[in-house]
């Protein structure tokens, strides 16, 4: 998911202001599938994804597993840049709580959540390596 929005960066300059954009440069899906009203979700292979557009360099993610797992399964939230990746991991959270959720959440949020910050994944000179993430607020 992160390279086709990386692919659509590269494409356009920016990230996707929605997902029906992405889907017409880069998925082409048959049929297109539903992104919601805010044309911002959708489900897939048993995850449900909720896209933010931050800036034309960056963009947000949340993922949440649905199905029989979703009570067991971890809640993620990642911010996207054009080389790298911060990512938070924590617990599931239930389907009212999820629509309730910011868009882009701030560290504080993220806390009250139980969702921890995972080693930041930095991809600048091709590699795939974790750094050390630098917390702002």
């Amino acid at each position: 998911m992160v390279k086709d929005f990386r692919s659509y960066q590269k494409l356009t300059g920016q990230f996707p202001d929605n997902l029906p954009q992405l889907e017409g440069k880069i998925w082409h899906h048959q049929p297109v599938p539903d992104f919601g009203s805010d044309k911002r979700r959708f489900t897939a292979l048993n995850y449900y994804y909720v896209y933010t557009k931050v800036d034309p360099l960056t963009c947000a993610l949340w993922r949440f597993q649905v199905g029989q797992k979703e009570m067991k399964a971890s809640t993620y939230f990642l911010v996207i840049g054009i080389d790298t990746i911060r990512d938070w991991k924590g617990p599931s959270l239930a389907k009212p709580d999820i629509e309730k959720l910011r868009p882009v959440p701030t560290n504080d949020d993220l806390k009250v959540m139980g969702l921890t910050e995972q080693p930041m994944i930095d991809q600048r000179n091709g590699g795939n390596k974790s750094a050390v993430a630098v917390q702002k607020n």
